[in-house]
């Protein structure tokens, strides 16, 4: 997996009101070791009423040395003894921090066979929030910059701009991100220093804003009927940037290339994978629940 390329750095903090605690036992149940305990889930943070931000853990009970996972034990204690807003209420809940968290693509191929791509937040670390309170999501991510260009929706320019943006993992993995731009100062100095092939540390705000749409259907006679529900708009807003890096300090395009090349290599394999799944179940049989990676 390209193990040329250097992990980037690559770092979230969230401060909020704990909305929603996701977290659950499971073990694994394929591989060579099933039946391997460990927690995984979400953790919904509320920065804003309307900006509630999913944070994914994982850890396994046990290293891989076989000693007590610290990781487990924090995550347990979460499960346990941390409130939120949906089982305590807002002034019930637990006033929370998310440190050493990373942004990381989340391609996977629905029943259609369509590859579904988009971005969530990793982390391992959670506090409870004992002093001040400051809530917010920012990010700080370094990029190799793919293109820059302007936002269009329905054939009409937003006002924005669109940075998509290939970030090396650990172990030779990438993300393609794409981070919107609406300050005009900054969109200015994009389009002035900025361009595709160069590096660049992008900071800014994590958006999982929570849209409400009303359907109406008309009907021939009676109330037209309206149907409500909600529409998760999720972003990465830059406010701010480096300038771009020195050659020494720059991701290679040749191996962010060979990264692409994998990429698509084992976007491929999890399609066969999924289609393999999808046929199996209609033919009665089980798909594997495994672990997520």
């Amino acid at each position: 997996m390209a193990q040329e390329l250097r992990e980037a750095q690559n770092n979230v903090v969230i401060e909020g009101i704990l909305s929603e605690n996701k977290l659950d036992y499971k073990k694994t149940t394929g591989g060579a070791t099933p039946g391997k305990d460990y927690i995984s889930g979400d953790l919904l943070v509320e920065v804003t009423p309307n900006n509630i931000v999913p944070v994914n853990f994982f850890s396994f009970k046990f290293k891989k040395d076989g000693n007590p996972n610290r990781i487990y034990a924090a995550l347990e204690n979460v499960i346990k003894t941390y409130k939120s807003i949906a089982k305590h209420g807002r002034e019930g809940a637990d006033k929370v921090k998310i440190t050493g968290g990373r942004i990381e693509a989340n391609e996977f191929y629905n029943a259609s066979g369509q590859l579904i791509s988009t971005f969530r937040v990793r982390s391992n670390f959670v506090n409870r929030v004992t002093g001040d309170f400051n809530p917010d999501a920012t990010f700080q991510v370094e990029t190799y910059l793919q293109g820059i260009t302007e936002e269009v929706k329905d054939d009409t320019p937003t006002g924005r701009m669109l940075i998509k943006g290939v970030t090396p993992m650990y172990g030779g993995r990438i993300s393609l991100l794409t981070f919107h731009v609406e300050d005009p100062k900054g969109m200015e100095y994009i389009k002035t220093n900025y361009q595709a092939g160069d590096t660049a540390k992008l900071a800014g705000d994590l958006n999982n804003e929570i849209i409400e749409i009303n359907k109406t259907e008309e009907m021939e006679f009676g109330d037209d009927v309206v149907t409500t529900y909600n529409r998760i708009k999720r972003e990465l807003i830059i406010t701010q940037g480096t300038k771009p890096y020195e050659s020494a300090k720059s991701l290679d395009p040749a191996d962010i290339k060979k990264a692409m090349i994998q990429r698509e290599v084992a976007l491929k394999e999890q399609l066969e994978t999924a289609q393999a799944k999808a046929t199996n179940m209609g033919t009665g049989g089980f798909a594997n629940d495994d672990v997520p990676f």
